[in-house]
């Protein structure tokens, strides 16, 4: 396990951009063996993966831990604020003190998280989701929780652990 954390740590992606469809294509092609997948994420991609995504939970037991920033989801009132895109670099300045500006923000979180819904319940995947300030605890309860998709008497997996974290396309 040590191994497999400092892989994560250590790794270093050619490109920021998400690409969770990658991520799933290489899932599917590199574990033969039926196994639980744990997906952690916040799921913002600009592309679909909902057919990748179907495929491999139809080979796996894929389990989708959605983490968010809670100022996504909801901007505070704080004025003019600098904002980065991680995945383009571009920087720019929104006036949060707008309340248009914080609707349509709001209004495109709830879209977002509708659209991911769909995604999880048409591809028959079990989900979870919190806000990065939530305790890890929760979410790690909430995962337990899931309608006994992890129990061992109902999958023969192998051992071993797949870790997808805002996997970038290399």
């Amino acid at each position: 396990i040590l191994y497999i954390i400092r892989e994560l740590l250590e790794y270093k992606p050619e490109s920021q951009q998400t690409n969770i469809a990658y991520a799933l294509e290489y899932l599917t092609r590199a574990l033969k063996r039926r196994c639980i997948a744990f997906m952690l994420s916040d799921f913002i991609d600009q592309h679909s993966f909902l057919q990748p995504l179907s495929i491999a939970s139809h080979k796996h037991d894929v389990v989708a831990i959605q983490v968010y920033d809670k100022r996504v989801a909801e901007l505070p009132d704080v004025g003019l604020l600098k904002v980065h895109d991680a995945e383009t670099g571009q920087e720019r300045i929104i006036d949060t003190s707008s309340r248009a500006v914080r609707e349509a923000q709001a209004k495109w979180w709830k879209q977002q998280t509708m659209r991911l819904k769909d995604t999880f319940s048409r591809s028959k995947v079990d989900a979870v989701s919190g806000c990065a300030e939530d305790s890890d605890a929760r979410l790690v309860e909430e995962a337990r929780e899931l309608d006994g998709s992890l129990s061992a008497e109902r999958h023969n997996h192998a051992d071993g652990i797949f870790h997808l974290d805002d996997v970038h396309h290399v």
